[in-house]
């Protein structure tokens, strides 16, 4: 859900904090969830 508006900074955090996610152990994501 990344805006075309946003500065290309947001996009970037946007995308190392999706990495993060995915990087997590199973046991991790289920606990966010």
């Amino acid at each position: 859900m990344i805006s075309i508006l946003e500065p290309p900074i947001a996009q970037k955090l946007h995308q190392d904090k999706s990495r993060l996610t995915k990087s997590k152990p199973k046991t991790e994501k289920q606990k966010s969830q």
